[in-house]
């Protein structure tokens, strides 16, 4: 069963609430931190661990390749749009 914490940044992540994400895992690293100096950190913690860090990745990956994607399109549409500049054309015909 996932923990608070790690379910916290979940929903924070999914929320596209990335300072608060950031903030939440700086939180989560500081305990885990903690208990690995303690030497309480069970197996279970650092698997819950792994699998955030994987699911975070994969997530964040997504959101930054939709994010480029966006902007490719913006400066494609600039181009196109009311304020462009547009070299003058000539059209050559011969018979």
């Amino acid at each position: 069963m996932e923990g608070e914490p790690a379910a916290r940044i979940r929903d924070a992540i999914a929320s596209v609430e990335y300072h608060k994400a950031l903030r939440l895992w700086n939180g989560y690293a500081a305990q885990l931190r903690a208990e690995i100096r303690k030497g309480t950190l069970s197996m279970d913690a650092l698997a819950e661990a792994r699998e955030l860090v994987a699911w975070s990745r994969n997530v964040l990956n997504c959101a930054r390749a939709h994010a480029l994607d966006r902007l490719s399109t913006l400066h494609a549409a600039g181009a196109y749009g009311p304020g462009a500049r547009r070299k003058a054309s000539l059209i050559r015909a011969s018979l």
